[in-house]
C-alpha cells in the first residue's frame, strides 16, 4: 500500500467513525444502524471507485463538460477565436438563420455537414436528385446534398453555403474544409481556433 492509499484509508476509518458515533448520538435501533451503515458503505465504495478510475471516465466526463458549456465565440474586431473544449476539440454555436447550431469544427471534413434534426429544424429541404457517397471511419453512407441559405459563426457570414444532411453522421453538425477554405485566414494558436474573414465576408 501506497503512501497515498493509507492516507485515503485513513480518512474513510474516520469518517466511518464520525458516522458511527453520530449513529449512535440518535440511540437507534440496530436494525436501522445496520442500514445506514450499509448506505455510507456503498457510498463511500462508489466515490472511492469513482476516483481511483477517474482517467476511465474521463472521456464521459470531458463530453458532459462540453455539451453543458456554452461554445459562444469570442469576436476580437472581425476575427473569431474559439477556445478549444475539454475533449480536445473546436465547438461553437453558430446560427442558421436566426436558429443556434452547436458545429464541430473539423479541417478533416471536406464538406460542412448537418443533422437531420438540424435539417428540420432550420426548415431547409435537400435535393434527393443528387445524393453522395461519403467515406467515413464507420463505412459508406448515403448523404443528400442541401444549401444553407445563411450561416454566421460570431461576425463571419456565409451565404448560400454547400453542404450535406445523413442520419449516419450520428446527430453531430461539422464545418468541414468548404467553409474554411471561404476564409482569409485559419488556424490554431495556444489552443485557440483563430479564424478571420475576408474584407468581402
Amino acid at each position: 500500500m501506497t503512501a497515498d492509499q493509507g492516507a485515503q484509508a485513513g480518512y474513510l476509518a474516520l469518517i466511518l467513525v464520525l458516522v458511527l458515533l453520530s449513529l449512535g448520538a440518535r440511540r437507534l435501533q440496530l436494525g436501522r444502524v445496520i442500514g445506514y451503515l450499509l448506505s455510507w458503505a456503498a457510498i463511500f465504495v462508489g466515490a472511492y471507485l469513482l476516483f481511483v478510475n477517474r482517467d476511465a471516465f474521463r472521456p464521459m466526463f470531458d463530453r458532459v463538460t462540453t455539451d453543458l458549456r456554452p461554445a459562444t465565440p469570442q469576436i476580437v474586431g472581425k476575427t473569431v477565436r474559439i477556445a478549444m473544449s475539454p475533449d480536445g476539440h473546436f465547438w461553437v454555436d453558430a446560427k442558421i438563420g436566426g436558429d443556434a447550431v452547436r458545429f464541430l469544427v473539423d479541417s478533416g471534413a471536406t464538406m460542412t455537414a448537418i443533422s437531420p434534426e438540424t435539417l428540420a429544424k432550420a426548415e431547409l429541404e435537400t435535393d434527393d436528385r443528387r445524393p453522395m457517397i461519403l467515406r467515413t471511419a464507420n463505412g459508406d453512407i448515403r448523404a443528400d446534398r442541401v444549401t444553407i441559405p445563411t450561416l454566421a459563426v460570431g461576425s463571419i457570414r456565409v451565404e448560400d453555403l454547400d453542404a450535406v444532411s445523413s442520419p449516419g453522421f450520428g446527430g453531430i453538425n461539422v464545418l468541414g474544409m468548404n467553409f474554411l477554405s471561404g476564409l482569409q485566414r485559419w488556424g490554431v494558436e495556444d489552443r485557440t481556433l483563430i479564424l478571420t474573414p475576408k474584407t468581402s465576408i
